[in-house]
């Protein structure tokens, strides 16, 4: 690659003939957003899918220690930059990535306004000069019939913790696009039939949970897949009709109803790409797709066919006003993107997959809140970004049965740049041996989320069920603090191991691993979960105080009720394992 413009701190490579302009802009101290004027040949462009742009930052290594993307899982290491791969478009990821130091400030952000097509933002270490490189990798290929577009990235070097810096991106991004409006039953706790069912539903059992599911203060239900093929082997064969089987839903209208009356709001699933080998719709369809899956036994839709999105929204539309639903389960959104050779024909009325993508999202959207203005959709990582704000209310961590870290990571990852979206556990399960005390560390580990709940109802044990309704009762009486007010997840590095959400008279602290000294704010009403394994927590205090305590188990027993003394330093209160303290 040639480059083609140099500034301070950032120079532009192409391997096309092309040209660059940047302007840049302060928005705040150490705060820059550059604008890059991009021009190319078109004919150039097209050649190649590696034909294009580098955006190359080049800053000093210091004092910086760790990493976070927003599809890192539990890799926080600076890599070596010819090691990193950050591959984001709409449907998958997104633009960002932070570089901070063991005390959690800033020390590098990098944000692209770029957050449709498909780019590449790497961050790593040059291993020849220690420097940070910060790479966006931009393909032009992708931009047909144009041969100029512009790009602005957002550079923040101010050393504010790394959480204000994720918030100022998703602020910056905010500006140019506005997310889905979130109605408050999005943050209410949820009841799945996935882990418990799969696909072995019926309506007796459904309606059954869900009266029982009421009971526990679940508020909606999300039946997943099954609800459509008689098929069970968790394939896609039968994908793309979208018809009920009545084997399963006799009547789906009145099952809705019938669900209704039990106090619960019905979600329902649908994958958007897939039209099964073994549907009706393949025979239309098979030749408007992107490419095959052949171990799943389904073709992905182009939604670069008018027809194809006309057909999808159709569905949906149906849906809502025939079955009286409150929401979709939307799923697979990321399989939205070209693998093999990129076909163009005469009927598409777009050539980008992501583009039309887009359109296919903003038209369900607009039509399905058109029918009823506080209509539920649910995407799942890593479709997260913030174009798919724009046609979500809810946002769920990726699949991770019984992996209560990894849920407490995937809800701490989204939070920090999701705003006001919802951000859902994925469905908690575990197993109907396990002791109250472990079974409650799948919930604790997600109580600063919204809990979606995968556990048949009918024949739990009495102790869960008791440690179940005190803790789905505590994440609703304390809803406004856990999910509404300010959030800080301490030691990313360390996958969260602490984790604070306070507003001005309250402030709720979860602990996560043994022997950490939290500082709380004796002066607010205050709740302390000992979500380790060691029955005890370690709080620190500036003077000393005598304050009344109240100690419950995890099950809602009260432990211990009384006054304590705290010193100034450190102070060790017993807390029972998954238990609750209140100052």
């Amino acid at each position: 690659m040639n480059v083609i413009k140099k500034d301070e701190k950032v120079l532009v490579y192409a391997n096309i003939e092309s040209t660059c302009d940047i302007e840049k802009v302060s928005l705040g101290e150490k705060i820059t957003e550059y604008t890059f004027s991009l021009k190319w040949n078109e004919d150039e462009a097209k050649k190649s899918d590696l034909n294009g742009v580098e955006i190359r930052y080049v800053l000093p290594l210091t004092d910086a220690a760790h990493f976070w993307t927003p599809n890192c899982r539990t890799k926080r290491i600076i890599d070596a930059e010819w090691r990193t791969k950050n591959q984001t478009m709409m449907t998958i990821g997104a633009p960002v990535a932070c570089v901070f130091n063991e005390d959690e400030k800033n020390r590098y952000t990098f944000a692209s306004s770029e957050t449709k097509k498909i780019t590449s933002l790497e961050v790593g270490v040059d291993e020849h000069t220690s420097s940070i490189f910060g790479k966006l990798k931009i393909g032009l290929k992708q931009y047909t019939n144009i041969s100029e577009h512009k790009v602005k990235i957002l550079l923040i070097e101010n050393d504010m913790m790394y959480y204000e810096a994720l918030d100022y991106v998703r602020a910056w991004w905010e500006k140019d696009i506005t997310p889905m409006a979130v109605p408050s039953i999005a943050k209410m706790p949820v009841y799945s039939s996935w882990y418990n069912f799969h696909q072995h539903i019926t309506d007796e059992k459904i309606e059954k949970e869900c009266t029982l599911a009421n009971e526990l203060g679940l508020k909606s239900i999300i039946v997943d897949d099954g609800w459509q093929t008689d098929d069970t082997n968790c394939g896609y064969a039968f994908c793309g009709d979208w018809e009920v089987t009545p084997s399963k839903i006799k009547d789906m209208k009145t099952h809705v109803e019938n669900v209704h009356k039990a106090g619960l709001k019905y979600i329902l699933w649908f994958s958007i790409p897939f039209v099964g080998y073994k549907s009706k719709a393949w025979e239309r369809f098979k030749n408007k797709i992107i490419y095959k899956i052949d171990r799943l036994n389904a073709g992905v839709l182009d939604p670069r066919y008018p027809d194809v999105r006309e057909y999808l929204i159709n569905i949906y539309e149906n849906a809502l006003k025939n079955y009286n639903l409150d929401g979709f389960k939307l799923d697979f959104i990321d399989r939205f993107t070209i693998i093999d050779e990129n076909k163009i024909t005469d009927e598409m009325d777009y050539v980008c997959v992501q583009e039309a993508a887009d359109r296919l999202m903003t038209d369900v959207k607009k039509r399905l809140t058109a029918i009823k203005e506080d209509v539920l959709i649910e995407f799942r990582q890593s479709y997260i970004g913030p174009d798919m704000r724009k046609y979500a209310n809810m946002f769920r961590v990726n699949d991770c049965p019984n992996d209560f870290v990894s849920n407490r990571i995937g809800i701490c990852d989204l939070r920090l740049i999701s705003g006001s979206t919802a951000v859902h556990s994925d469905m908690l399960m575990w197993n109907d041996e396990e002791t109250s005390e472990n079974a409650a560390k799948q919930i604790l580990n997600s109580i600063f989320g919204v809990i979606q709940l995968s556990k048949k109802l009918e024949t739990m044990k009495e102790n869960h069920k008791k440690m179940t309704s005190f803790w789905i009762n505590f994440a609703i009486k304390n809803k406004k603090v856990l999910l509404d007010s300010s959030f800080v997840a301490y030691e990313p590095q360390n996958l969260y191991p602490v984790i604070k959400a306070f507003d001005e008279k309250d402030e709720i602290i979860a602990v996560y691993s043994k022997n950490k000294v939290i500082n709380p704010d004796l002066n607010k009403n205050v709740k302390i979960i000992n979500a380790t394994s060691d029955d005890v927590i370690y709080v620190k205090s500036d003077a000393q105080k005598d304050i009344n305590v109240c100690v419950k188990t995890c099950e809602g027993e009260t432990y211990f009720e009384g006054k304590i003394s705290i010193c100034e330093g450190v102070n060790c209160i017993k807390v029972p394992v998954s238990g609750l303290i209140e100052f």
